[in-house]
């Protein structure tokens, strides 16, 4: 019995030396390889013109099996000559679970400050790689810097973000996804600024003015790989909106058919500010047909979660 102390206490002692003499210098440029690898998408057959880069400030250790990081810099990868977005963490902390990751299913845990707020949450993976759960809370992080700057006529878009979402994707998320969203963003903003239309090439794009959103909220449940979206909504600014949805998910999250339908409205005061805008609606005759006394334009939506489709006019 005395030899099994001796041994705990011997294999005690040395486990604390290596955690405190551990060669942090040495770790951090192999971390800031491993963070680019990662986010090259290389193993996705991603190929980027500008490759995404990441600069960590100091690193420590935290909780044995993960690492603490200041001043973090990432520069995501780009498509076209133009840098990508950069984040800038003030403090970052990953940590993988040893025993998640013993038992083929990873668990990446986080913890962040970043843009005024905090980011945390916690990722598993299944032995594939691909994403099995994942545990997310945002909380008062600043959309503006986050989104960084917009340029000259790039659009301003500001605000606050909160989010909380708790998924359980299973092998199967079409059969076995389930868990909850609540989103709740305040003080929301778009513009001013020029709004690149999708697909418009050659037509240019639509100059916005500041357009006040106020709080963006609403919810969403998941169960046996079918999510309601239950009153997403915008309120308290110059437009209001209501939208009710549901979602068949598929394998491929971003592809899942979505259907669903709502409605839109401009306040009286902001179309009589923004005549343009105002008259846009009036000459379109869809849009005409949709509006209610009221002033409410109903809608609806297919296609996916991707590519959402609206169609003028309310559900039949």
């Amino acid at each position: 019995m005395k030899k099994l102390l001796y041994i705990g206490f011997f294999g005690f002692c040395f486990v604390v030396s290596l955690y405190l003499t551990f060669p942090m210098d040495s770790l951090r440029p192999y971390l800031e390889k491993q963070m680019q690898g990662a986010l090259s998408g290389e193993a996705q057959g991603a190929h980027f013109v500008i490759p995404p880069r990441v600069s960590i400030g100091e690193l420590s250790l935290w909780r044995f099996s993960g690492a603490a990081m200041h001043d973090v810099q990432i520069q995501m990868g780009s498509e076209t000559v133009e840098p990508g977005p950069k984040l800038q963490f003030e403090a970052l902390k990953i940590r993988l679970g040893i025993l998640s990751s013993l038992r083929g299913k990873p668990q990446i845990e986080f913890d962040s400050r970043i843009y005024s707020g905090r980011a945390r949450g916690a990722v598993t993976l299944t032995s594939q790689g691909s994403l099995s759960a994942l545990w997310l809370d945002i909380s008062q992080i600043d959309l503006q810097k986050l989104r960084g700057p917009a340029g000259e006529t790039g659009l301003k878009v500001a605000g606050q973000v909160n989010l909380d979402a708790d998924l359980n994707l299973g092998q199967h998320p079409a059969k076995d996804g389930a868990g909850k969203l609540d989103l709740n963003f305040k003080n929301l903003s778009v513009g001013p600024g020029v709004f690149e239309i999708p697909g418009g090439a050659g037509f240019g794009g639509l100059t916005l003015p500041l357009i006040k959103l106020g709080v963006f909220s609403g919810k969403a449940s998941f169960e046996h790989g079918k999510a309601k979206i239950q009153d997403l909504r915008l309120s308290g600014g110059d437009i209001e909106a209501h939208i009710n949805a549901s979602v068949e998910l598929a394998d491929n999250i971003l592809f899942s058919p979505l259907k669903g339908s709502g409605w839109f409205k401009l306040k009286p005061e902001f179309q009589k500010a923004n005549p343009k805008i105002a008259m846009m609606l009036e000459l379109s005759p869809d849009i005409k047909a949709a509006e209610e006394a009221d002033g409410r334009i109903h809608f609806t939506l297919i296609g996916s979660l991707m590519a959402p489709t609206p169609k003028w006019g309310k559900e039949s």
